[in-house]
Parts: structure tokens; C-alpha cells; sequence
């Protein structure tokens, strides 16, 4: 068991660093942390790794992508005021660096995800909501040819961006990270499916809410943007650095 384990951490290890020279630094404290290799140490990490996809999915149910390398917080009906809280306050710490990642990435994208951001900053949710959900479709179709929202009815209702998740082995570091796009999330369910909160993209773009427009809401609409612009490109980066 340690050995697989041990195994297991290895290969995490190196994907981590080729999907992200940011993450260096968080690679080598789980290294130093291996030594000694206790027995409690290794039920710790196999705990964390199997609950991080969970922790990923139950995010999306209330409508937060994490768009982070890092292992990301537990939520719950418990919790949920804290971790909105927490997650509101990353978005606005990384903002920046948010911006500056998305417009580096799709050039080509600037102007409405900069006036976005801008309505974003300025507290004019009604407007960067539409526009966030509007070009994480729009990336995600140019990252992996498929949009964001929706459901593949040949798929059992799963959706679209299933398909392209199947490449990836159970508790990759890859599958790991593309877990939310195995589900439909809170933001991506239609208005007839039970959901833990009150908005969804279906809702704001096609005129059915009108009381959308806040900053709980917009944040989260960012984080999926983020997570889209960022996460799954990495990954995509990844999948094509290793066929070269």
C-alpha cells in the first residue's frame, strides 16, 4: 500500500509541474513532507486525493469553480455562507492576475472579458454576468471543441464536456482537475432540475431572472470563466505537450 501510494504521489507530482511551473514551489513542500513517510502521513494524502474530485463537484453544485493548483475547501449546506465568503475574497485578492491571464491566453478575447471585469470592479453585475458565461461557451468550445452549457441528450443528458474527460484515468492529476466538467454544476442546469442556487447561465441569457445581477453571483460567474480560461487550458497544454 505505501508504495502504491508513494507511487501514485510521484506521478501527481511530475503532471503538476508540466501543467504549471506556478505550482514548483507547492511540489516541493509535499516533497520534503514525504519524509519520514509515516503511516498516518499516508492515509492523509490518499484521504485528501480521493476527496479532492468530490470537493470540486460539490463546489460546482453551489456554483464555484476553483481555478486554483491547490487543494480546494470542503462545502456544505453547513459551510456555505463561509466558504461564498472565502471564495468572494480569492476572486478579489486574485483579480489582477485573473485579468491578466485570460487576456494573455485569448488575445483575441480582451475587449469583453476587460469590460467585463471592469462592470465586475464597478459593481455593474447585471453586465459582467451575461458576458462571463457568454465567453467561458465561447472558450471552452475553442479549448476542446465543445460548449460549456448544455446537455448531450445522446449522452444521457451528461454534459458536453463529458465526452472529452473520458481520456482521463480516475484520480489523475488530469482527472482530477477536469471533474467538474463531468457534472453539470449549479450555473449549468436547467430551470426544471432541482439546484442549490438561485441562478443559472439558462436563467440570465435567456431573459427568465431579473434579479441576477449581484456580487455573489458574478464572482462566481468569474470563477467559472477562470477555471475554463485557465485550468482547462492548462490541461490542454499538457495533453498536447505530451503527444509532441
Amino acid at each position: 500500500m505505501k508504495e502504491a501510494v508513494a507511487s501514485a504521489v510521484e506521478n501527481i507530482q511530475r503532471a503538476i509541474t508540466n501543467i504549471s511551473p506556478s505550482i514548483i514551489e507547492f511540489n516541493q513542500k509535499l516533497n520534503s513532507s514525504l519524509h519520514p513517510f509515516s503511516e498516518q502521513l499516508e492515509y492523509e494524502i490518499e484521504k485528501s486525493i480521493r476527496k479532492y474530485p468530490n470537493s470540486l463537484k460539490m463546489l460546482a453544485e453551489y456554483g464555484w469553480y476553483w481555478p486554483f493548483f491547490d487543494f480546494p475547501p470542503t462545502i456544505n449546506s453547513k459551510n456555505v455562507n463561509e466558504v461564498d465568503e472565502m471564495m468572494v475574497a480569492l476572486i478579489k485578492d486574485n483579480i489582477t492576475k485573473i485579468e491578466d491571464d485570460l487576456i494573455n491566453e485569448f488575445s483575441h478575447r480582451a475587449k469583453p472579458i476587460t469590460a467585463a471585469i471592469k462592470a465586475h470592479k464597478k459593481k455593474e453585475y447585471d453586465l459582467s454576468i451575461p458576458v462571463f458565461f457568454a465567453q467561458t461557451d465561447g472558450i471552452c468550445k475553442e479549448l476542446i471543441g465543445r460548449n460549456f452549457f448544455g446537455a448531450d441528450r445522446s449522452n444521457g443528458f451528461k454534459p458536453y464536456t463529458y465526452a472529452w474527460t473520458e481520456q482521463f484515468r480516475a484520480f489523475s492529476i488530469l482527472g482530477i482537475l477536469t471533474e467538474p466538467l463531468k457534472h453539470k454544476g449549479g450555473l449549468n442546469k436547467h430551470h426544471s432540475e432541482d439546484n442549490l442556487i438561485g441562478i443559472t447561465r439558462h436563467s440570465v441569457l435567456h431573459g427568465e431572472s431579473s434579479d441576477y445581477g449581484n456580487a455573489l453571483n458574478s464572482n462566481k460567474a468569474l470563477s467559472l470563466l477562470y477555471y475554463v480560461g485557465y485550468i482547462v487550458h492548462k490541461v490542454k497544454e499538457n495533453i498536447e505537450s505530451e503527444s509532441n
